[in-house]
């Protein structure tokens, strides 16, 4: 199904999940089925990227909140791109410095923790975010002794994670 200049995601409101609907001027495809997505960064080294933005990955095998959530983050102005695995992850951050990444705990290919470890070992100074719809106390407390920067459960507060990318891009001299 395709809606046009409207997306759904999941939010938390006084306590409480919603949904949120969000109107852009853009086509969603909430089927699931694989469309074109920009790649800001595909054939680009970091050299050649504009640095002052945030630059974030998206890291989620749910490929339609990554879509989404991916859109709403360039829509809010940031460089953004999404993957559905780990290895593609750790693959894309061979090629590409991202300042955030927003990591799913549980991907379907590898443990979100062990991107983690990863990402930690490539770019130790990269903020990363875990995300989770399956909240688990051990796994976010081992996320955060392993260098997550924070964790967040689906569904989320946007204007929460809006202001912590705002934040981190100002202590990093971006906006």
């Amino acid at each position: 199904m395709l809606v046009i200049g409207r997306a759904e995601i999941g939010i938390v409101v006084d306590n409480e999940p919603d949904i949120l609907t969000l109107n852009y001027p853009r086509i969603f495809d909430l089927s699931g089925d694989n469309q074109p997505q920009e790649e800001p960064f595909k054939g680009k080294s970091e050299s050649v990227r504009n640095k002052t933005k945030v630059s974030i990955l998206v890291v989620d095998d749910d490929s339609i909140f990554a879509r989404n959530f991916t859109a709403i983050l360039r829509d809010h102005g940031y460089v953004a791109e999404s993957v559905g695995s780990g290895r593609d992850a750790i693959e894309q951050f061979g090629a590409v410095d991202f300042d955030i990444v927003f990591l799913d705990i549980k991907l379907s290919d590898i443990s979100g923790l062990e991107v983690l470890k990863k990402i930690k070992e490539i770019r130790p100074y990269t903020n990363v975010i875990m995300i989770t719809a399956f909240p688990q106390n051990n796994l976010l407390n081992e996320a955060i002794q392993h260098g997550a920067f924070d964790c967040f459960c689906k569904p989320f507060d946007i204007d929460a994670i809006l202001n912590i990318i705002e934040n981190l891009g100002k202590k990093n001299g971006q906006a």
